[in-house]
């Protein structure tokens, strides 16, 4: 999949959401999530990158932690897990598998209060990932999982609609090396109008190349 139908099949994801008759006489109210469609999408894009590459792409997997975490409400010990959008993870043949890159998707960044303050702790989160072991089941096999040293999470941003331009410029200088506005327009706006930026979608594929 390249670029072009990446972002055309997002705007076919909206333009389907728009049309709220499922059916007979059935109807939906509002508009439906594409979220996980486009995260399908994304992860076939990101196969075509990485076809050179021994490894594995998992969409939304459940990583959980070895190590063991009081909750706040109760006190009581649980497993630590997280969700990323996108795993990227390498190994021989077998269940044994090191992260090798992590990927949040976001259509836009109106639902986002403050990404700074988030993409910070994340950051946080992310430089101590290796020294922790885990574990991941995909597809009914359950994988063990490390984490790569300088582990890296991208943040890949479809539009830069539905946020002001000063806030995302900061957000671009900021977290220049890791973050990504991919596309021009809004297909929520208009399906036709959403574009690729073929100078992002480049230096996607460069960081993404040269960090496995």
């Amino acid at each position: 999949m390249n670029d072009n139908k990446l972002i055309g099949g997002i705007s076919g994801l909206y333009t389907k959401a728009h049309n709220k008759h499922i059916g007979g006489r059935v109807y939906r109210g509002g508009s439906g999530s594409v979220s996980g469609e486009a995260e399908d999408l994304f992860a076939l894009w990101l196969d075509g990158v990485l076809k050179a590459r021994g490894v594995l792409i998992w969409v939304n997997p459940t990583i959980i932690f070895e190590k063991r975490v009081k909750t706040s409400a109760t006190g009581r010990e649980r497993k630590d897990y997280f969700k990323p959008d996108i795993c990227v993870v390498e190994g021989e043949e077998g269940t044994e598998k090191t992260v090798r890159l992590l990927f949040e998707l976001k259509m836009d960044l109106s639902r986002l209060g403050d990404f700074g303050a988030y993409a910070k702790k994340r950051g946080g989160i992310v430089r101590g990932l290796h020294r922790e072991r885990a574990h991941c089941r995909v597809c009914s096999v359950t994988y063990d999982l490390s984490f790569e040293k300088g582990l890296q999470w991208i943040y890949a941003v479809f539009s830069p609609e539905y946020c002001r331009k000063d806030r995302m410029e900061k957000f671009k200088k900021k977290f220049g090396p890791s973050f990504f506005v991919l596309g021009n327009g809004h297909p929520n706006d208009d399906p036709a109008s959403f574009k690729p930026d073929p100078g992002a979608f480049e230096a996607l594929k460069t960081k993404i190349l040269s960090s496995i």
